[in-house]
């Protein structure tokens, strides 16, 4: 393995050079994603660890299976038809220079180009 991916067949430059300007905005995503679901998966957790059988936990067990259960694609498409179609927070798609001025803050809190 020398980790030489070749050359792109459509803009004939090298792989290489065409994904790493995109990891870096997928690593940020991953790493907002990441911090999210710890950031609600952990006090859910512990709710329902220490109401064991109470109410919060039935809440709580509820609001996990609901968020294992659905369609990440469906959701991200809720997602953007709330927060950019109808409140106007964020972009639909991008993470252009436009997403500075035109918005309160940019997709999943990276930063513009």
């Amino acid at each position: 393995m020398q980790g030489d991916l070749g050359q792109g067949i459509q803009h004939k430059i090298a792989v290489s050079e065409l994904i790493g300007p995109r990891l870096v905005n997928s690593l940020k995503l991953a790493t907002v994603a990441i911090t999210l679901a710890v950031c609600l998966a952990l006090p859910l957790g512990v709710v329902a660890a220490v109401q064991r059988g109470r109410l919060w936990d039935r809440i709580a067990m509820g609001i996990g299976l609901g968020g294992q259960s659905m369609p990440s694609f469906w959701l991200a498409l809720m997602l953007v038809l709330v927060f950019a179609v109808w409140l106007r927070v964020l972009p639909a798609a991008g993470m252009g220079s436009r997403c500075q001025s035109a918005h309160r803050s940019c997709p999943a809190g990276g930063q513009p180009d």
